[in-house]
């Protein structure tokens, strides 16, 4: 268990699954000789009962540890939520600021060029990142990491919506004590 923790699970990124099979094997391999090398006392069939407990709580470690390492994966880009929110923000009203005023404003053109330079910047570095992770892990597990990232954008964006209906929300329900304020 330390092992698998001081190798794979205490950095800040998901290690390969090469790496990942290559630290479960030794944390497999570290600890039946460990067992090995203590286990002294009792007989044959006891000590083997014991080990093949043992070597079954270990690969239940290493499961609950890849799961970990899986979870670091999908959610390596989702310090890019924000980022990507702003990208997103700024698409959004290039593209509406091409259709309302970019035809007979200059200056709605020259904002309109501005934000453009933010989401292909924005979009541009989603997108090295996302190349980093395919490099180093697959496309499969960019593509994981790319939904992951989809999701939390979507989900602040659903946040943020509903954060402001609440400011926005009229007390139309509320009811209205008009003999509290009258005096006697």
């Amino acid at each position: 268990k330390n092992l698998l923790t001081e190798k794979a699970l205490s950095k800040a990124s998901a290690v390969t699954d090469k790496e990942f099979d290559e630290i479960a094997a030794m944390a497999t391999e570290l600890a039946e000789s460990e067992f090995s090398n203590k286990a002294i006392f009792g007989t044959t069939e006891g000590i083997e009962e014991r080990k093949a407990l043992l070597l079954q709580e270990v690969q239940e470690e290493i499961q609950r540890a890849r799961d970990e390492n899986e979870r670091k994966l999908e959610a390596s880009l989702t310090g890019l939520t924000n980022f990507s929110l702003v990208g997103l923000g700024a698409f959004a009203i290039d593209r509406v600021s091409d259709v309302t005023c970019d035809w007979w404003s200059g200056f709605c053109r020259e904002v309109s060029t501005d934000l453009s330079y933010v989401y292909v910047a924005v979009f541009a570095w989603v997108g090295y990142n996302l190349y980093q992770i395919s490099e180093k892990q697959g496309q499969l597990n960019a593509m994981a990491a790319a939904l992951e990232l989809a999701k939390t954008v979507v989900r602040q964006i659903d946040r943020n919506l509903k954060g402001v209906q609440k400011a926005t929300a009229s007390d139309k329900d509320a009811i209205v004590d008009v003999e509290k304020d009258k005096k006697p």
